[in-house]
């Protein structure tokens, strides 16, 4: 399953729903469970799974996380008769089920309490970075207010404009809490995978005394996430992905998750033993070899590029450039 949050074109710009994404449509998850159940369930108990599964789909990404589990087969069902549902639904004044993808915003899928990046974990990015990998990579964190979705733009921030660099990233997304974990158990403490573009200001990070790692990563807008999480059962082998990041459309970054140092479950077990990782967290694995800081020139973003992320099995994470206004 790929779930989506969206708005939208007449929902108001600070109201989000839950969606199911399928193809080129977003089934609305609360719309969808509500026709169904008030077209076909007969039986109170039924009736009463529905309206929990309900609950959790018009509250937040992080609490439908947590209720997976548990509603996951409903809703497989009542997204299932979209097409049914969406009739019914009209009939019953509940609105529309499904919706063209490119008739609404998404948002990013995500609302982590913490973004937890990994560094130099691509064999041929510690190369080209001149740097020797390690047991254990760098760890640095992303706050919540540097995360987008989507199609927003990253803008340059005024006191750093002129070396922001890209990276593309698989990123985990954390299904339930987790502390202290053993490797061969980390699969199950995952809910699935995302793209993210690890936006760094290169001149902050290396020329501003010491090595910025946090604060030339954090500044707002730096995290682009999504489009949409993909439940791991969708994908085959999270270490075997191809990944790339075009800019402009132009191939800067392509690589394999096969050259990842640290599996996924080791990544996971290993930042478990340090701090208590909370649903709905993404850990950003680190980025391939190719980012713009290394290239000869070196490429960095300005107004009016597109960068674009692609993982396969993921959806293209997509996000213009802009410039910040004068004054600002």
């Amino acid at each position: 399953m790929k779930f989506v949050k969206f708005r939208t074109l007449e929902d108001e710009v600070t109201r989000s729903r839950l969606g199911l994404q399928k193809e080129a449509s977003v089934v609305d998850l609360v719309a969808a469970l509500r026709a169904y159940r008030f077209k076909i369930m007969k039986i109170t108990a039924d009736v009463d799974n529905y309206r929990n599964a309900e609950m959790a789909c018009s509250s937040t990404i992080n609490f439908l996380i947590s209720r997976l589990d548990e509603v996951q087969g409903l809703i497989e069902t009542s997204t299932g008769s979209a097409i049914f549902s969406t009739r019914t639904a009209r009939e019953l004044g509940i609105g529309d089920v499904v919706y063209p993808i490119h008739d609404i915003v998404l948002k990013a899928p995500v609302e982590p309490r913490k973004i937890i990046c990994l560094a130099l974990t691509y064999k041929g990015h510690a190369e080209e970075m001149d740097l020797s990998t390690v047991k254990f990579p760098e760890v640095f964190f992303k706050p919540p207010t540097a995360v987008i979705g989507p199609e927003e733009p990253i803008i340059l921030p005024n006191s750093a404009p002129t070396k922001v660099d890209f990276e593309a990233e698989l990123g985990i997304v954390m299904g339930k809490r987790a502390r202290f974990v053993k490797e061969e158990e980390a699969m199950d403490y995952i809910v699935g995978y995302t793209a993210l573009n690890d936006v760094t200001a290169r001149d902050v990070e290396f020329e501003w005394g010491l090595k910025q790692w946090a604060l030339s990563k954090s500044f707002d807008t730096f995290a682009p996430i999504g489009p949409c999480i993909t439940t791991k059962e969708e994908i085959e082998d999270p270490h075997n992905l191809d990944i790339k990041l075009r800019l402009n459309g132009e191939i800067m970054q392509e690589s394999n998750t096969s050259d990842l140092i640290l599996s996924i479950p080791k990544i996971v077990s290993m930042i478990s033993q340090f701090m208590t990782l909370e649903t709905g967290d993404v850990i950003s694995t680190g980025t391939p070899p190719g980012v713009g800081y290394k290239k000869d020139p070196p490429v960095f973003l300005r107004p009016g590029d597109v960068c674009e992320v692609e993982i396969e099995g993921l959806d293209i994470l997509r996000n213009p450039v802009e410039g910040v206004l004068e004054g600002e």
